[in-house]
């Protein structure tokens, strides 16, 4: 039986290389996550902005205003159910890009948390709160560009 020499550096290169495609497989699918916030974040934006726009009248398109605000309640959604897979997904991020994540994730979490209690205002009498959800949409906006920003530090962080 012939004996096999391990120390050859070639066996090392191999695992070596099992193990980085290994890595970056799992890597990759841990940023289909982040590109998937970072798009849900985008569409959340349009939608909150579009609640402003359709809440600027006097006169606001209450059933327009209430299907805007639904699409945000599903973005929102959304938005948790991509970070919740993220973080099943266990990636390894360093120290920085775990603040940025934790982050991140308080961010997505304060707006839901927000979004419940203004989804009864809407459904109370939507022209008597129009001022405070136009408010509260150009809030979400402005929320939901700083977690595209977020999302974006992460991917460029994880970039090679």
């Amino acid at each position: 039986m012939k004996e096999r020499n391990v120390s050859y550096p070639g066996h090392f290169y191999r695992a070596a290389a099992v193990l980085f495609a290994t890595a970056l497989s799992s890597f990759a699918f841990d940023l289909r996550h982040i590109s998937e916030i970072q798009q849900t974040a985008q569409e959340l934006e349009r939608n909150a902005t579009l609640l402003q726009n359709a809440l600027k009248s006097k006169n606001p398109n209450v059933e327009t205003a209430i299907a805007n605000f639904q699409l945000m309640t599903a973005r929102l959604s959304s938005l948790d159910l991509i970070a919740h897979r993220f973080e099943a997904s266990k990636p390894t991020l360093d120290e920085s890009t775990r603040a940025t994540w934790t982050n991140l994730r308080q961010k997505i979490h304060a707006l839901s948390l927000s979004h419940d209690s203004k989804d009864r205002l809407v459904g109370q009498d939507l022209p008597k709160y129009r001022f405070m959800i136009r408010a509260y949409a150009d809030g979400v906006a402005h929320k939901a560009r700083t977690i595209q920003s977020s999302a974006a530090k992460i991917q460029n962080a994880s970039d090679f």
